[in-house]
C-alpha cells in the first residue's frame, strides 16, 4: 500500500545509503554499521510532526485553537530539519573519507614499477 510506503522507504533509503557510506571499520561489512541513533531522531521527529496535528484534528473540540498545535509541528519539524542536516553532513564525510581510501588504495596498486 504506497501511503505506507511513504513512510517506511524513505527511512529504509536512508539507513542503507548511510550504511554503504561510512568507512567500515569491522570485517562484518556494511551491515555491521547498524542504525545510527541520529537517523532514528530524524525519521522519529519527522513522524511525530505528520501524527501530532492528524490527532489534534480528530479529537480537537469545536472552537478550540490549533496555535498550540502549529508551534509543536513547527519544533519538530525545525529539530527534524536539523538531524537531517547533520546526518546528510556524516554521510557526505563518510563518502569523502571512503572515496579517499578507494583513491589512495589504487594508488598502492599502480606503485611505480607496476606498469
Amino acid at each position: 500500500f504506497v501511503p505506507i510506503a511513504n513512510l517506511v522507504r524513505p527511512f529504509e533509503a536512508t539507513r542503507e545509503i548511510y550504511s554503504h557510506s561510512v568507512p567500515q571499520r569491522s570485517p562484518a561489512g556494511a551491515e555491521a554499521v547498524g542504525v545510527p541513533p541520529l537517523l532514528a531522531w530524524w525519521w522519529t521527529l519527522w513522524i511525530a510532526r505528520l501524527l501530532i496535528p492528524l490527532v489534534w484534528a480528530a479529537v480537537q473540540r469545536p472552537g478550540s485553537s490549533d496555535r498550540p498545535v502549529v508551534f509543536i509541528a513547527a519544533g519538530l519539524a525545525l529539530g527534524a530539519t536539523l538531524a537531517a542536516f547533520r546526518l546528510v553532513r556524516r554521510i557526505n564525510a563518510g563518502q569523502v573519507e571512503r572515496y579517499g581510501q578507494i583513491v589512495s588504495g589504487a594508488h598502492l596498486e599502480r606503485s611505480p614499477g607496476s606498469s
